[in-house]
């Protein structure tokens, strides 16, 4: 007795379901490694996002630091909150160094007051030098 056609159980060949078996492995495979590139993808984007808050923090900050910095700012934080004034007259500072050997030098530093005339040193410096000034 024969089953009818529509009832008779069909054996699939190994090869087929191993090519199956390789076409559905390939398929996960490849779905992976798209999702894998989503993940890199999402966390390049907020690296470049922190990168980017990172520059405009440290070009805020640089502004700020250069506005601290400005002569302008530091003479008028002198004069205003330190009462800082520029000095009225020049006075001459005499420093004594005393070596171990008990014998005392006398070493003065370069000022101008105004009774004592300046040397030919002072003033050919005078011409490639200016007194200096916190404004400038």
């Amino acid at each position: 007795m024969g089953f009818p056609r529509h009832e008779m159980s069909r054996r699939l060949s190994p090869s087929f379901l191993l090519g199956f078996v390789a076409l559905l492995c390939t398929a996960l495979g490849l779905g992976g490694v798209r999702l894998y590139s989503l993940y890199l993808e999402h966390r390049l984007s907020e690296v470049s996002l922190r990168i980017e808050k990172t520059l405009d923090r440290n070009a805020e900050l640089e502004r700020k630091l250069s506005s601290l910095l400005s002569p302008q700012r530091v003479y008028s934080v002198a004069r205003v909150q330190l009462g800082m004034l520029p000095p009225q007259k020049m006075t001459r500072l005499s420093v004594v160094l005393v070596p171990k050997e008990g014998r005392s030098r006398l070493a003065t530093g370069s000022s101008r007051s105004p009774n004592r005339r300046e040397s030919f040193m002072e003033k050919s410096l005078r011409l490639f030098v200016n007194q200096a000034n916190a404004q400038d």
